[in-house]
């Protein structure tokens, strides 16, 4: 029998007993006349009441965007008093990209203004650099660096009178701005890609499958084996980028 999911099927993160999968136990059953039947439309209803009330539980709220600029605008005075006065952050990512989640960590890249783009000094001397220099912050403690990674970064917390907030620091990581606005760009296309979105994370985080830093799934690559999917399902969801590219495809959905 078909075993459909709990009330907690779809629970926050605090509730670590939820189901986070329908089980089929008679794998061979054919339900495409369960699908069209009455008991199907009542459980597509409920699971889309469900689904609905928990994307927007988990959302990324306004409010909480209004905080990390704020925080950002904080940490880029600080840097360019204690490092360099060129200094300018920027924020990328989950935050951005319409597929960010309440609490998600704050992804940023730090570039000079003072320099020329062909004499940006080394990824790694700089992540080094920082990790030195971000100590002497009040608010910024367990600074971890991560210079040999593909993207050197180094990660901190930031104590703000507003709550504790992970910060996920790079430098000059133009490829990851550019790819936030990509996927920006295929979340206005249709809204069920951001519920989509929003709710494989939650699902890869409960299964422990999301952590780039562990060798796991990054935020990013969930992301795109999403779109690939809503561009190859019939009938598609999304277009094809080379579909669209002669109107420019982020700049058309700006």
């Amino acid at each position: 029998d078909h075993e459909g999911p709990s009330e907690n099927a779809f629970a926050g993160e605090g509730d670590r007993n939820c189901e986070w999968s329908i089980n089929f136990n008679d794998d061979d059953r054919d339900y495409s006349d369960y699908a069209h039947s009455g008991q199907g439309v009542v459980l597509s209803n409920a699971w889309s009441s469900n689904y609905d009330n928990n994307i927007e539980k988990w959302r990324m709220k306004d409010d909480y965007l209004q905080v990390v600029n704020g925080l950002r605008l904080k940490l880029e005075d600080q840097l360019r008093m204690l490092y360099r006065h060129s200094c300018q952050l920027t924020v990328f990512g989950s935050l951005l990209n319409g597929f960010g989640i309440s609490g998600s960590d704050i992804d940023a890249s730090l570039t000079f203004v003072s320099f020329q783009r062909d004499d940006q000094p080394d990824s790694t001397a700089v992540i080094t650099e920082l990790t030195d220099v971000l100590p002497q912050i009040p608010e910024v403690t367990e600074v971890q660096p991560i210079p040999n990674a593909r993207v050197p970064v180094v990660k901190f917390i930031y104590k703000d009178v507003l709550g504790c907030f992970q910060f996920d620091l790079s430098y000059d990581n133009k490829l990851a701005i550019e790819n936030t606005s990509l996927l920006r760009a295929y979340n206005t296309v249709d809204k069920r890609v951001t519920q989509l979105g929003i709710m494989l994370k939650r699902w890869s985080e409960y299964c422990e499958i999301k952590d780039a830093s562990c060798g796991r799934l990054s935020s990013y690559a969930l992301c795109i084996m999403l779109i690939h999917f809503l561009q190859t399902t019939e009938p598609p969801v999304l277009p094809f980028l080379q579909q669209v590219c002669t109107y420019g495809f982020v700049e058309l959905f700006h």
